[in-house]
């Protein structure tokens, strides 16, 4: 059955029609209109054959409310709304409808105004095709997923089904998990939107990723000043998640992944992370799960522990033509890995990338300013440039701790230590050389 907004759009076109219908006598003009009313009761009856028409609903001026004309919203229909600031919180019910902005998310606000308990906007279950699309979407705090659990998805909540979220603004939102949005057991995609200023407790300041069936998808989206325990930015606790031509800026975690941290897996293109921090290990990115990382970007990223740009920890972690630059591990008493940090049984494949500036400086002493391999993790490093970082010991690169490392065909300039090893230092590792410029 179609919704009553398509009896009433099917009426406005009946009176229309007969208003342009002067030049027929008045009984042929009645014929007309009779066969066009006995059309559409068919069609609305739901004749074999016959789909129910597309419309268009508009807030404010036909729906007070969004949530009214969503409920009154049938699949594949609109949800218009014009600028203003709405404050309301939203369930989009069924989905497999658009609800959009008319004139983009800096002019149309929904603020559900620190609601108890509220995502400001909820999602469950939704088919494909259903978009939200043009908002600012501030002032939630996210709901219970089950009786004494965590609260979930300040900004948006997606459980299970499909969305695509386009041209957003997500700020100002705040949970356990996921502050700006909860993706659980859902297909997600998110275009063009942004991530300020969100805050979870635990993890996903930004956007948290959980319970299998999740999947991600970010395209041009931009993480910045967003904070959790772990994962400042982004928290892929379930997956997988593909991020491709991201920006993560002055994200920051308590623990772990300033800017994102990946415990399922993850694909990272033409990503950019700067200025993210942690207190613990992984400013930019931390990895305890399988990631890859394609032509990124890692510039002054802090963390204490280890892995001022990047900390691969567990599993496996690929980077190809990557730059670091300028990240620094400092503030414990062996802050080590300015740039990157492979430890724990990891295995790291570094290729034609670029260490240049990083610095480690542990208060007592500091291994590797721009690679460090440590308690058995593994690194294959090939076509890479370690150039002016600075450690206590292997300004370029330090394996130690029964690691294993192979370099090949790469070249270390100007790098720096205050004891040993101004390029490379070995401390009960295990490194192959295949071919190296010092």
């Amino acid at each position: 059955m179609s919704s009553p907004v398509f009896f009433i759009n099917l009426l406005r076109r009946i009176v229309m029609f007969r208003t342009s219908l002067p030049f027929l006598p008045p009984r042929r003009a009645s014929l007309a209109l009779g066969i066009l009313f006995a059309f559409g009761a068919a069609s609305l009856g739901g004749m074999p054959g016959t789909a129910a028409a597309q419309v268009t609903l508009n807030v404010p001026a036909e729906y007070p409310t969004i949530q009214q004309a969503i409920d009154a919203a049938g699949a594949g229909d609109t949800v218009l709304v014009a600028p203003g600031t709405y404050l309301e919180t939203i369930d989009m019910g069924p989905g497999g409808f658009t609800l959009r902005s008319s004139h983009g998310a800096e002019v149309t606000i929904i603020d559900a105004q620190q609601a108890d308990q509220s995502p400001v906007v909820r999602v469950s279950g939704a088919p494909a095709g259903t978009v939200l699309e043009g908002f600012t979407i501030t002032g939630g705090t996210g709901a219970f997923w089950k009786p004494g659990g965590h609260l979930r998805g300040g900004g948006v909540s997606v459980v299970q089904g499909s969305l695509d979220m386009i041209d957003c603004r997500i700020t100002g939102n705040t949970a356990d998990w996921g502050g700006g949005v909860d993706v659980r057991g859902a297909a997600v995609t998110v275009t063009g939107t942004e991530f300020i200023a969100n805050e979870a407790t635990i993890g996903g300041g930004g956007v948290v990723v959980g319970f299998s069936g999740s999947s991600l998808t970010l395209e041009n989206c931009l993480f910045e000043d967003n904070s959790a325990s772990s994962g400042g930015g982004l928290n892929v606790n379930s997956g997988p998640a593909q991020v491709n031509d991201c920006v993560f800026i002055g994200n920051h975690a308590d623990s772990a992944g300033g800017g994102a941290i990946v415990f399922n897996s993850g694909e990272f293109t033409n990503c950019h992370f700067e200025n993210n921090t942690a207190t613990l290990s992984g400013g930019g990115v931390r990895i305890s799960g399988d990631a890859s990382f394609d032509d990124c970007q890692f510039i002054g990223n802090q963390a204490s522990r280890g892995g001022g740009g990047a900390i691969a920890f567990n599993d496996s972690a690929v980077f190809h033509n990557c730059r670091f630059e300028n990240n620094i591990a400092t503030g414990e008493a062996t802050s080590s890995g300015g740039g990157l940090h492979v430890a724990n049984d990891a295995v790291a494949v570094i290729t034609a990338c670029e260490f240049v500036d990083n610095v480690a400086s542990g208060q007592l002493f500091s291994h590797g300013g721009g690679l460090n391999v440590i308690q058995q993790g593994d690194a294959t490093v090939t076509l890479t440039l370690f150039q002016n970082n600075e450690a206590t010991f292997g300004g370029g690169a330090g394996i130690q701790s029964n690691a294993s490392a192979m370099f090949s065909e790469c070249s270390f300039v100007g790098n720096t230590a205050d004891q040993t090893g101004g390029g490379a230092n070995v401390v009960k590792g295990h490194p192959e050389i295949v071919w190296v410029a010092l």
